[in-house]
């Protein structure tokens, strides 16, 4: 994979199979990740097929897409590698960076920061169990204060291929300003290992992604809360300003569409309202729009909506 890289990041309750194809269709990133998976979970016989169905579904298009996964024990995670490979994704990732509660008082996601044995002893299993299958580590700059010089040379020399840095501490969430000149100074000594550094946090744009990357010295971006009301994010092409009112509500009912179908069993359509507003404003008559399209339960409502205003 060749710099500079644009990549989408895990989001919980947004980066499912429908909403990754529809991104990919409007403009596909270098690399996408599921939402994040727990290996615990995958471990119970009872809960594993249904949290497959859940978080791990794949379209056929998705040549880019790794399965991310969050917990603590190191033998869950060869369990959830192999399973990665099975399944078809392009790669393995390892959550070491989440500030979720529930998350960190498992001893996942950010928590790991503060058990760098740990941490390394689940790289070392995924990637057995990964079976030649890339694994990347996405994580923060410290847990409450910023340890990312000692942290980051550790997870560089561990035999990932690539590693996003949030840059940030778990404890700020996204409270403070990313500090990209932290970006900056990593870069080296990652790239000594041979492992690609893609950055993370703020970035605006597909402009702004690419100027952080040049000024930083990281070989790609990763793009977060940025694609919200922006599927074209990625896109060479295509800028969300010029495209027009029919387009964005044919674009967000065919995602109704894939999502009913993927997940209408078990998944409300209501998880696609954080998609409205972002999308549906700057023209006349949006609030109304707006509203019709928040209290659509159904596919068919959604696409009765795009219609009625194409």
């Amino acid at each position: 994979m060749q710099p500079p890289i644009l990549a989408l990041a895990p989001l919980h309750e947004v980066t499912d199979a429908a909403f990754r194809e529809t991104v990919a269709r409007c403009g596909a990133p270098d690399i996408m990740y599921t939402e994040f998976t727990s290996v615990d979970g995958l471990s119970h016989p009872a809960a594993r097929d249904r949290i497959i169905r859940r978080y791990l579904q794949r379209a056929e298009s998705e040549g880019s897409t790794r399965a991310q996964f969050w917990g603590s024990d190191p033998e869950k995670f060869r369990a959830a590698a192999e399973l990665t490979r099975e399944l078809g994704f392009a790669g393995m990732d390892i959550n070491m960076g989440c500030p979720d509660k529930v998350v960190v008082k498992h001893g996942g996601g950010g928590a790991l920061i503060n058990d760098p044995e740990r941490a390394l002893d689940v790289i070392a299993a995924s990637i057995e169990g990964a079976g030649g299958m890339p694994v990347s580590v996405k994580t923060r700059l410290g847990f409450d204060r910023d340890v990312a010089d000692s942290w980051v040379p550790k997870l560089a020399s561990s035999g990932i291929d690539i590693l996003t840095v949030h840059a940030r501490t778990v404890k700020e969430l996204s409270r403070v300003p990313a500090r990209w000149e932290r970006v900056a100074d990593l870069a080296p000594v990652v790239h000594e290992s041979g492992v690609l550094l893609i950055g993370n946090g703020d970035v605006t744009s597909r402009e702004d992604a690419l100027a952080r990357i040049a000024a930083s010295g990281a070989d790609g971006a990763m793009i977060g809360r940025g694609i919200f009301g922006n599927f074209w994010f990625f896109s060479e092409e295509r800028n969300v300003e010029d495209v027009p009112l029919g387009e964005r509500l044919a674009v967000l009912s065919d995602l109704a569409e894939r999502f009913e179908e993927r997940y209408g069993e078990f998944r409300s359509i209501s998880t696609l309202r954080k998609h409205v507003k972002g999308l549906v404003q700057g023209f006349r008559g949006a609030s109304e729009i707006r509203e019709q399209l928040m209290a659509c339960s159904s596919a068919a409502e959604f696409r009765a909506v795009a219609s009625a205003h194409a």
